[in-house]
């Protein structure tokens, strides 16, 4: 019987070494190499869209999984709006079933929100990184060399406060509040959780 509990007690710090975490913060460029190295995420919040004079709030759930974002966003006129975007491609669904895809769904998606949110670079934004592809034109970063203002796509990103993460890796930050501002365009994202999902 004392061997089966020693044994028992070794599979227990076996499964807690399998699930430590490190308290430690990750270095700026270690966090984008983490970050990067995602295969996706979850987050939910609130969204605040101004287009000129126009403007709303939703709440949003946000999936992404690899290149594709899925979004459903609930509040804004006409009830709530599913969008998915691949690469290159775009398909809106409102609540009522009705799917529209391409051309149809960016003209569909202008009429209801103002504009088409650059989905590209959004799911790189969203971690606090540049979006690959297109330098930026104006950057700031804080004392630990992470970026807290950037403009890249003629889009200003601000972050406003952040979120702490412990992983294996070390502590990892994503922000919490989001202002992406671009001519008469300003939307707000306030993210009330988080959950990244590592890499295979």
């Amino acid at each position: 019987m004392r061997r089966l509990f020693i044994a028992f007690g070794c599979l227990l710090l076996v499964g807690c070494a399998t699930t430590r975490v490190s308290h430690v913060p990750l270095t700026a460029a270690a966090q984008e190499t983490f970050l990067r190295s995602l295969s996706g995420f979850q987050l939910k919040g609130r969204a605040a869209v101004r287009a000129g004079e126009e403007g709303f709030n939703a709440s949003v759930t946000w999936r992404q999984i690899a290149a594709e974002s899925r979004f459903k966003l609930s509040g804004p006129v006409g009830g709530s709006l599913t969008l998915v975007y691949g690469p290159q491609t775009l398909h809106v669904i409102s609540s009522r079933g009705e799917e529209l895809e391409g051309a149809e769904a960016e003209q569909a998606l202008t009429a209801q929100l103002g504009f088409v949110p650059p989905f590209e670079a959004l799911r790189y934004w969203v971690l606090g990184l540049a979006a690959p592809g297109e330098p930026l034109t104006e950057q700031a970063t804080d004392r630990d060399g992470r970026l807290v203002d950037m403009t890249q796509q003629q889009w200003r990103i601000h972050y406003d406060r952040w979120s702490e993460f412990e992983t294996s890796a070390g502590m990892v930050r994503l922000p919490r509040i989001l202002v992406a501002t671009h001519a008469d365009l300003r939307l707000k994202l306030v993210v009330e959780s988080w959950k990244p999902q590592a890499g295979n």
